[in-house]
């Protein structure tokens, strides 16, 4: 069946079924006698009619596939984004548009952008490239190179039906992904690789290779600090070592150093007094800058975990609001140190692991962005250490932590699950898009997080302007929050336009607020998102919301002249809102944290209550008797305990629609996190203070959530190894025995708070190692918890590694071998020359096949009508519907046969032409005696009118001569009894024997029989049939008979010639 698909458009996957062909014969010798009743021609036609569709059958039955050959082509071009060849984007973009003039007229042209991720900027299409420079989609993630996913995207692309080429411009320089392993699978699926190398050397090039420090060290321990540089030339320079954030004052003479070409490498020692997590980043700064190409490699950073006395950290928005707490601390021996919200800066994973709990008392979320609250769920769940967050009005839910990632590792939940009756918040977003990049992506993730942040109590609604013939409309309805998945996911579909007034909107907002669904709601707010250049709204309108308690608050987007901040900030002011200029998008999920606690205010209670020991075993309550009566408290913040088992909840305030959490606590993870509702010591907790266990009992609560401290005999290193890295642990127990068989539990958090899971494997005696992928620049951490084999804890161990800056500022040419490789184990070409010289689009590549099946078109569309074709020659007798039935299957089956061959119009009338001939042709012997009847009839009619009007001229004098006759005959006198005379019964007979005058005589007699009234006299006599004499009279059929035959003859005849007779 190979031989025959070459040499036919059509293949069988079943040939052994077209030995249903040798049927034919036998139906021939068989049928021929069989069908001796029809004409020749008939028989013929039934008996060729019968092979064909034993043909076609077998055909069927072997699955017939066509076989269609296409030489078009479709070449996908991956065009490289990343940041090492950022200089070469003008020359990729020339190349395209070089190549794309000379793309043959048939074949298809796509390309795809690729960095950290493979990007669509053009799917294939006949006739160029038609992206320009503004319309590329957005590289989000240049400090990567994926050329594997590239790879894979551009093969998902091609059609099935054309030969397929993929042109690669790059510089080679991967570092994600498996470029080789995606090129073996383009080998394997036919598709060629051609390779346009992106030359580039930075031969002014300084790199900072690594920096090394000890992964654990000792107090008062003198650390050595290891630097390795990579010169491509001679440099001369300083190097600045950073501990802390603190630059460590080295003497000049010992800071200067003199690079040469190839690998240096310094050593420096500095002490290190306290515990916890040292951070050193260490940096070289040439003295003539235009020796270095690439500043952004010229950093790098390490840290080193100090074991010793452990230190929590006291965030606070008012140092002297939590000056009892620190000082109760402190007298405890607990080493406490404080910042406020401004001075916490960057406030990484890498900062936080200097201390071993940290203390958030009464900070909202809106002090953390978003990056730094992933890294505090991840300080406690993946590093072990302790979260204790402390009650006030900007605390938990009032202090818009719903929805956080903090939230998550809490023992409580922010938002009231169980029923109570508390007031609600309303919240209004009224949307305006934006002249920014992106302006209404951001608007759309700002009323998202605002859904987010506030209870599923609450209401929520969002106002936007779309260019429908509504105009202002209300694109979320003022809802309650509930289901907030189904809140943003109609956010998500929203279409925002550019409103030209704020007036519509804000009375909108303000008819719901007032006396809609949120009139009943305790705190009213609206938030405007806008770049401030729609109409103002009037100043009765303002008066209206001052009136009803509504607050707005207004956040300007965008930067420049085209920014009108003046109006919204009036507006905010005049409402008692506040003004936000938004002039970087990442600020935006903070400020609107910040203003949707403006409706949680209602959890915050500020009722005195007297807390009451539920747990008193726990160990957070060491030294408090079970009924002991605690001070009182002047507040707290509402919420719900966690539905886990694991969750202990010491003290409660008891109410009568139930008991509000005062204290819990938890293990999650590897940390613990502790909730304590109330606080805020000069207004809620004086009387605490005062209290003479309150130094006790938060000494026991700081030292619960502390982290513990790693295994003094166990050893870590780590390293980096490209794109990977690598953790090594050697457990030895006090005898120095190695340890087998342990079970260690680990998760690495990469920059960003991202969760990195980790699988340690023994590799030899006491020997661990876990490997994952370094995706980003930044420091990598992990703590690793470690049990005995009989799941005895053994403690939790901490190390990490950092890698200071993107792989793409590591290489510094290109790398022609990996481009080499991958042209030749796909077949590709090397196009190191101009796009004209190329040829990229040279057709050196076989045709495609594309198999299709046509059995089932074969039988719907040929075995299906020949078998009606069939039937009709044998039983349809008349040779005009024989021909209406061969032209419909011969027009059925030339349609089937110019689609499969991929059929146009003018292939549809000429099936239509071919198929009246053929129609004409069979039905040609019918033509004339059709048309000779058609005449006949003609002819008929035209005489039959002629005569029907002298008929109806003396139908109506017949009818007046029978109406004079009855009106006489009704004035004689009629006797009843006598039987009819003998002419009634001879004008009764004459109906059907006409004579030379029966027309006009019957027609009277008919009338008169008709219009005359019954009588006795007419009625015929009941005579025996004995009594009958005279000559026999003719029978009813003979009369009708003669009477027929005489209509007959006098309509051939022309009235004329019948009024001469």
């Amino acid at each position: 069946m190979t031989a025959m698909a070459l040499a036919l458009p059509f293949d069988f996957e079943r040939p052994a079924w077209l030995l249903l062909v040798l049927l034919v014969p036998v139906l021939w010798s068989v049928s021929l006698r069989r069908l001796a009743g029809l004409d020749r021609g008939r028989r013929v036609a039934a008996l060729a009619l019968r092979s064909a569709l034993i043909v076609l059958i077998a055909c069927c039955l072997a699955r017939v596939h066509h076989v269609r050959r296409d030489a078009r082509m479709t070449t996908i071009f991956l065009v490289d984004r990343s940041r090492s060849v950022e200089g070469l984007a003008d020359f990729q973009e020339d190349y395209l548009r070089r190549a794309a003039e000379s793309l043959p007229p048939d074949d298809r042209l796509g390309v795809v952008a690729f960095a950290g991720h493979a990007y669509l900027e053009q799917k294939p299409m006949e006739g160029g490239y038609f992206v320009p420079p503004g319309r590329r989609p957005e590289i989000a993630d240049a400090e990567r190179t994926n050329i594997a996913e590239a790879l894979r995207l551009a093969m998902a692309l091609f059609p099935h039906d054309t030969t397929k080429r993929i042109v690669l411009l790059s510089d080679g320089n991967d570092n994600m992904g498996d470029v080789l392993d995606e090129a073996r699978r383009a080998k394997a699926n036919g598709i060629p690789v051609d390779v346009v190398p992106l030359h580039y050397e930075r031969k002014n090039e300084i790199a900072f290779d690594r920096l090394v420090v000890p992964t654990y060290a000792e107090p008062g321990e003198m650390v050595p600090i290891r630097m390795r540089f990579d010169a491509r030339r001679a440099a001369t320079g300083r190097i600045v070592v950073y501990h802390n954030g603190r630059p460590i004052p080295w003497p000049e003479e010992q800071a200067r150093v003199t690079l040469r070409p190839g690998v240096n490498t310094y050593v420096f020692k500095t002490r290190i007094a306290s515990p916890g997590t040292h951070i050193f980043e260490a940096e070289f700064i040439p003295d003539d800058p235009t020796e270095d190409a690439t500043p952004q490699n010229n950093r790098a950073t390490a840290f080193t975990f100090v074991s010793g006395a452990r230190t929590a950290l006291l965030v606070t928005t008012h140092r002297d609001y939590d000056a009892p707490l620190v000082e109760a601390l402190r007298r405890e021996n607990v080493a406490v140190a404080v910042k406020t919200v401004e001075e916490l800066g960057t406030f990484d994973l890498p900062e936080m692991m200097q201390y071993a709990a940290i203390l958030l008392s009464n900070v909202p979320a809106s002090a953390f962005t978003e990056a730094q609250q992933q890294a505090l769920a991840a300080y406690v769940r993946e590093m072990g250490s302790g979260l204790i967050m402390l009650g006030g009005d900007e605390s938990f839910g009032a202090g818009g932590w719903i929805g956080t990632p903090v939230e998550d590792v809490m023992p409580v939940t922010f938002e009231i699950k169980h029923k109570r009756v508390i007031p609600e918040g309303a919240l209004v977003l009224i949307m305006h898009s934006c002249e920014v990049p992106r302006g209404n992506f951001w608007a759309k993730a700002m009323a998202k997080k605002s859904v987010d942040t506030i209870s599923s109590r609450d209401w929520i609604g969002v106002l936007a302007y779309s260019y429908s013939p509504m105009g202002e409309n209300w694109e979320v309805p003022l809802q309650k929050a509930g289901n907030k998945r189904a809140v943003k996911a109609h956010i998500d579909r929203m279409r925002i336009g550019d409103m030209p007034d704020f007036g519509p909107t804000m009375r909108m907002a303000l008819k719901e607020l007032t006396t809609g669904r949120g009139a009943t709601a305790a705190q009213k707010h609206v938030i405007i998102f806008s770049d401030g250049d729609a109409q103002p709204p009037p100043s009765a309108l303002l008066a209206a919301y001052r009136r009803a308690g509504i607050t707005v608050s207004t956040v300007a987007i965008g930067w420049g002249g085209h920014v009108m901040q003046g109006p919204m900030r009036s507006v905010a002011k005049q409402t008692g809102g506040r003004f936000y200029p938004a002039r970087n998008p990442k600020q935006l999920p903070q400020i609107f944290m910040k203003e949707s606690k403006v409706i949680r205010r209602a959890l915050v209670v500020e009722d005195p209550f007297r807390p009451r020991v539920l747990h008193a075993q726990s160990e957070l309550l060491a030294g408090i008797r079970p009924r002991e009566r605690l001070p009182t408290l002047g507040g707290m913040v509402l919420t719900s305990p966690r539905q886990d088992p694991t969750v202990v909840i010491p003290l409660i305030r008891a109410t009568d629609d139930g008991d509000d959490p005062v204290l819990a606590h938890w293990q999650c993870g590897l940390g613990k996190a502790v909730a304590f509702t109330s606080g805020y010591w000069p207004a809620w907790g004086r009387q605490w203070t005062g209290w003479s266990k309150f130094a006790r009992f938060w000494a026991q609560i700081v030292r619960w959530a502390m982290r513990q401290e790693a295994p003094a005999n166990f050893e870590t290193y780590t390293r980096v190894d490209g794109t990977r890295g690598r953790i090594v642990i050697d457990a030895l127990d006090k005898d120095a025995r190695y340890l087998d068989l342990l079970q260690l539990e680990s998760m690495a958090v990469g920059p960003g708070g991202k969760r990195l899971p980790l699988r340690f494997t023994q590799t030899g005696p006491g020997h661990y190692e876990a490997e994952f992928d370094l995706e980003d620049a930044g420091a990598y951490l992990a703590a690793v918890r470690i049990r005995a084999p009989d799941g005895r804890p053994l403690g939790v161990l901490r190390t990490g590694l950092s890698v200071p800056y993107s792989p793409e500022y590591r290489d510094l040419a290109t790398n022609e071998a990996l481009l080499r490789d991958v042209a030749e184990q796909t077949g590709g070409r090397w196009l190191d020359m101009p796009p004209e010289q190329a040829d990229v689009f040279a057709h050196t590549l076989p045709p495609v096949e594309s198999r299709r099946p046509a059995w089932p078109w074969l039988l719907a569309w040929w075995v299906l009508p020949l078998f009606l074709l069939d039937v009709a020659v044998r039983r349809l007798a008349s040779a005009a519907a024989l021909s209406v039935a061969v032209e419909l299957v011969v027009l059925v089956i030339l349609l089937f046969a110019f689609e499969l061959i991929a059929g146009s119009w003018w292939q549809i009338a000429l099936a239509i032409l071919i198929a009246e001939v053929v129609g004409w042709t069979v039905r040609r012997h019918t033509i004339v005696p059709l048309f000779e009847r058609f005449t006949h009839t003609a002819v008929v009619l035209s005489r039959v009118g002629e005569r029907s009007g002298g008929a109806l001229g003396r139908l109506r004098g017949a009818r007046e001569r029978v109406r004079e006759e009855l009106t006489a005959g009704r004035e004689e006198p009629i006797e009843s009894g006598v039987p009819s005379s003998p002419p009634d019964r001879e004008i009764a007979a004459r109906r059907f024997d006409a004579g030379e005058d029966a027309a006009e005589a019957g027609d009277e007699d008919d009338l008169r029989q008709t219009a005359a009234p019954p009588s006795e006299d007419k009625r015929p006599a009941m005579t025996p049939q004995g009594d009958q004499t005279g000559r026999e009279e003719p029978s009813t059929m003979d009369r009708l008979l003669r009477a027929k035959r005489r209509r007959r003859e006098r309509k051939d005849d022309p009235p004329d010639k019948k009024g001469d007779g």
